[in-house]
């Protein structure tokens, strides 16, 4: 097969309309996807679809009248191009935006095809046509990159695909005007617009591979974060969080790094949900995700390790400040559940926290702030005890007063 113009527009034709079905065949053997990916690749197959057709058209000009192959082929490029940035901002930003994009540039094709002098310039067309898809590429190319906040690699590649097509209609234009055509089937004979149209079907083919790439990307990322979180605190797992710490206490072995490990359980958990059902369980615990989200420190991070028990990881934290901070929990704590139930209950925490450096390996400093909340379950439940030995010295336990007294009964 010769790849002659006409070949080569043909190619960038059927791949349009070829990557609309491949999008909608997507989307139904994927229902999976969340629905804003979901409408954004139904959105792409509608606009290259638009292109395709605008495309077809565009092809039989000289057997169509003008309005045809003039006038409705160029508002179809022109919508299909226009719905770019609507589709990537409700992928990127779950929500739809840039509706007005596609009906302005239509407008305006409208309005210029109305004006004789301009309807019969080809340099006019050619100007405002082009600009207008560059106009649209550049804004799609800024949300994708802007907005590509999972850190997408398929969206990278999609901007540089667009920044591919984008360069094309600059170089169509800048051959137009130089070359000062009259009209489009006398341009199209030229070998320049072989080069265009190579150009334009690479970025096409690699768009809609992107664009299929950024939804099954997506969802992948979306399996891997639920992966790692616990689905009724929406805080970290346990394998999330020892991974996360782990990595947090890499660095200089000459300087290692200060930092706490405090175990928090829930006192008489089990009693609570016996009492009053497993949504007031579940609610206690999120509440308490909530309070620990919002006392951290910038790096520190909260995990759920098991039923009833949280951990906390405290960069930068001694005994006394990490010892502070988990009190500080603990009342928070109390009080918002004491309020939340009308006074019907009052929840109380034990923590056991170790304080030490990168020295004490995560595992040999859960293994001490385990055996602190024994010990503060021993002596009462409600209480903090702090261990605040290196490794090498055998476990020994401060005792820390206990985060609040009351005359109220507890239901902990």
């Amino acid at each position: 097969m010769t790849l002659d113009t006409l070949t080569l527009f043909t190619c960038v034709t059927v791949a349009n309309i070829a990557g609309s079905m491949v999008l909608c065949l997507l989307v139904l053997a994927n229902r999976s996807q969340p629905r804003e990916s979901r409408h954004s690749c139904i959105t792409w197959a509608f606009a290259m679809l638009a292109v395709g057709i605008g495309c077809t058209l565009v092809g039989l000009r000289g057997n169509l009248s003008d309005i045809w192959s003039i006038f409705i082929s160029n508002a179809l490029l022109l919508v299909g191009h226009g719905l770019r940035p609507m589709a990537i901002t409700m992928f990127q930003r779950k929500r739809v935006g840039f509706m007005w994009f596609p009906l302005v540039a239509a407008a305006g094709w409208f309005a210029l095809y109305s004006v004789p002098p301009l309807r019969d310039s080809f340099i006019a067309r050619v100007i405002y046509v082009q600009g207008l898809l560059l106009s649209a590429v550049l804004v799609s190319i800024w949300i994708t990159l802007r907005h590509n906040r999972k850190q997408l690699i398929s969206a990278r590649i999609l901007a540089g695909a667009m920044a591919l097509e984008g360069l094309s209609y600059c170089y169509f234009t800048y051959h137009q005007v130089m070359a000062g055509s009259t009209n489009f089937l006398d341009a199209f004979q030229t070998s320049f617009m072989s080069i265009y149209l190579v150009i334009i079907l690479t970025a096409m083919v690699l768009i809609t591979m992107m664009v299929a790439a950024m939804s099954i990307e997506d969802v992948q990322k979306q399996y891997q974060t639920d992966a790692r979180l616990d689905p009724v605190t929406g805080l970290a797992n346990r394998r999330a969080f020892e991974q996360d710490m782990q990595k947090a206490l890499r660095g200089d072995p000459d300087k290692p790094i200060p930092y706490a490990l405090a175990v928090v359980e829930v006192d008489n958990f089990e009693g609570l949900q016996e009492t009053y059902g497993q949504v007031m369980g579940d609610t206690l615990l999120k509440l308490f995700s909530r309070i620990c989200r919002d006392s951290l420190p910038a790096k520190g991070l909260a995990a759920r390790i098991g039923e009833k028990q949280f951990a906390l990881f405290l960069p930068g934290k001694n005994d006394t400040s990490s010892c502070a901070l988990a009190t500080g929990i603990a009342r928070t704590f109390t009080t918002a559940s004491r309020q939340a139930s009308g006074g019907r209950m009052i929840v109380t925490l034990s923590t056991g926290v170790f304080a030490g450096d990168a020295r004490t390996s995560r595992a040999r400093a859960q293994e001490i702030a385990d055996r602190c909340l024994v010990r503060a379950k021993a002596k009462g439940r409600n209480r903090v005890e702090v261990n605040e030995e290196e490794e090498s010295v055998p476990l020994r336990s401060v005792s820390i007063k206990p985060p609040f007294s009351t005359n109220h009964r507890s239901a902990a």
